[in-house]
């Protein structure tokens, strides 16, 4: 499996947590480094943010008319096609650089399976689909699905609501309210494929003698959104 993460200085140590921790179950990494000082610090083998904006231009021709963090969010749908097409990759798994790993990314393969793209339900009425993690495989269902999300995202993608969207993630919302315009995705619900604050209290959480179940599997990524102090809450409701 092949983990990808975008982020600049004021997320490295996070971002290179994520990838640490992915490459600790034997996945192959990719940083794009949205900076130079991030890109010093990684490496000669990081990606810099300019080469994904030389393979689309649009990009550049937006870039200076929205703020920063909206301009990240409109580099979404172009990071896996990036990918396949500058590294060679087949498949890839697009992540938050929030998130860590905790058990062998296989268990994300055999929930793939013969699928084009998955995505994890957030269960949350409002956003049902988070964009910081995302599984793609270079086919012609997920070259649709980017294509199309590529396109939305040049249109509108900023830091707020506008009706039911929010900025990139919010026009994930298709693959539920249209199931059949897209082929190939999946819509996974296993419990321990990006668990995140927003849902954890859901799940029956344990841990024990190291290893972290949700709802009897097994803890694959988390989603570490504003460093919520999760492992106390585990420990209180796997003793309750």
């Amino acid at each position: 499996m092949n983990i990808v993460c975008m982020f600049d200085k004021n997320y490295y140590d996070e971002g290179v947590r994520c990838l640490k921790s992915a490459e600790k179950y034997g996945a192959k990494s990719y940083a794009l480094c949205l900076d130079q000082e991030t890109k010093d610090k990684i490496g000669p083998e990081a990606l810099l943010l300019s080469e994904i904006e030389k393979m689309f231009p649009v990009l550049s021709e937006i870039k200076n008319s929205r703020p920063w963090n909206a301009y990240v969010l409109t580099l979404r749908p172009f990071l896996p096609e990036f990918i396949f097409r500058y590294c060679g990759e087949k498949q890839i798994i697009c992540v938050d650089s929030d998130m860590v790993f905790y058990s062998d990314l296989e268990e994300i393969d055999q929930e793939m399976g013969d699928d084009s793209f998955m995505v994890a339900h957030t269960e949350m009425e409002s956003i049902p689909f988070n964009d910081g993690f995302i599984v793609a495989k270079d086919d012609l269902n997920t070259k649709n699905i980017l294509s199309w999300w590529q396109t939305k995202v040049m249109e509108w993608c900023l830091w707020e609501w506008k009706g039911n969207l929010f900025c990139a993630e919010g026009y994930l919302r298709i693959l539920k309210e249209e199931p059949n315009k897209f082929f190939g995705v999946k819509l996974t619900k296993h419990p321990g494929i990006n668990l995140g604050p927003w849902n954890m209290r859901k799940h029956n959480i344990i841990e024990k003698d190291g290893i972290i179940t949700v709802d009897g599997k097994k803890l694959i990524c988390f989603h570490h959104r504003n460093n919520i102090s999760w492992k106390k809450d585990i420990k209180v409701r796997g003793n309750s």
